[in-house]
């Protein structure tokens, strides 16, 4: 007896339903891996980025600052060092501006002018470094027109400088700016901090300054780099020589 059922073949519309719900989930979840990754490692590469940016600049801040000069030029209100750093201001950024002991735009002397920048971008601040060739006491650091600017830092975060002196007791007290002294600072501290989560970005990272100063300095007669020796250093480097009997 023949058989008079007919057979079927493919898939029912539940079969198709659940194998489509099955092939949404596998590609939702790779599109998602997918993007996990890319996301983790473009932030892993902005890491790497700014770390190498980082050590960059801190190399540089160190040579910069371990050149600086100890010199002496005269004004309207005597004698000060030519180091000068003013805080961030409405209508402009922190700036140090200092004399180093020489680099490819150095006068024959092997000295020139070393400015640091902070700037303010769209969404970003920038250190930012020029420099210009120093002539001699006689030139005055706002004279100076540095140029050849070289960007340290760039990044979503707030930059700022502090400067130490050292007080008679032996402690470091810290300020944000350094005009018209009689001497240099004792040293430099780089301050970052992320714009977002206010963390400090790097802690600790100070520069000391090995000013090549006047030989009472070194032999030790009188600390330049004192907060009561100011005064004294003023007038070692400002009194008249006396003439040879």
């Amino acid at each position: 007896m023949a058989n008079s059922g007919t057979s079927r073949a493919g898939f029912t519309l539940v079969e198709t339903l659940a194998a489509l719900a099955i092939g949404s989930v596998i590609i939702f979840s790779t599109g998602a891996l997918i993007h996990q990754s890319v996301f983790f490692f473009d932030r892993g590469t902005r890491t790497v980025d700014q770390s190498e940016q980082l050590a960059l600049a801190i190399d540089s801040l160190t040579r910069d600052f371990g050149a600086a000069r100890f010199v002496l030029q005269s004004d309207a209100n005597g004698l000060m060092a030519a180091f000068t750093a003013t805080s961030a201001g409405k209508d402009a950024g922190a700036k140090i501006i200092f004399v180093t002991s020489g680099g490819k735009a150095a006068e024959p002397q092997g000295e020139e002018i070393v400015s640091l920048a902070i700037e303010e971008g769209e969404g970003f601040t920038q250190l930012v470094r020029r420099r210009a060739p120093w002539r001699g006491p006689r030139m005055h650091l706002e004279d100076a027109q540095p140029d050849d600017p070289v960007i340290l830092l760039r990044g979503k975060f707030d930059i700022s400088f502090s400067f130490s002196e050292l007080a008679d007791g032996g402690e470091l007290i810290w300020r944000d700016d350094w005009t018209g002294e009689t001497g240099l600072p004792h040293s430099v501290r780089l301050n970052l901090q992320d714009r977002t989560s206010r963390a400090a970005g790097l802690v600790g990272a100070e520069f000391p300054i090995h000013a090549n100063a006047p030989t009472a300095c070194a032999i030790g007669e009188i600390d330049c780099l004192s907060v009561a020796a100011r005064n004294v250093n003023a007038r070692t480097n400002s009194a008249p020589s006396q003439p040879r009997q």
